[in-house]
């Protein structure tokens, strides 16, 4: 993906401890994109690798600040880009 699309997903975050592991589910994409990451100081920081459909693995990095109780915004990079992207989450009710 490249910084400047615009993707819509969903992001599963589930506390393991003091460990944070997450699951990104891309509209555009039928293979998800997992993560590990820690909060600090209202702001989670997430590591993670993904595989496209032709099998290509990608690893990255994003963190987010948590701006109100319901919203995170974000920047992420991956190897082999040359651009920050940018993400906002909202929080979505079970």
């Amino acid at each position: 993906m490249e910084p400047d699309e615009i993707y819509t997903g969903k992001l599963e975050l589930s506390l393991d401890y003091d460990v944070i592991k997450a699951k990104w589910s891309i509209d555009t994409d039928p293979i998800p994109q997992i993560g590990i990451g820690l909060l600090t100081n209202d702001v989670l920081s997430i590591s993670f690798k993904s595989n496209d459909a032709t099998k290509t693995e990608s690893t990255g990095i994003v963190q987010y600040k948590l701006t109100t109780p319901n919203i995170l915004e974000g920047k992420w990079a991956t190897f082999g880009f040359r651009h920050v992207g940018v993400e906002k989450l909202n929080k979505i009710s079970k």
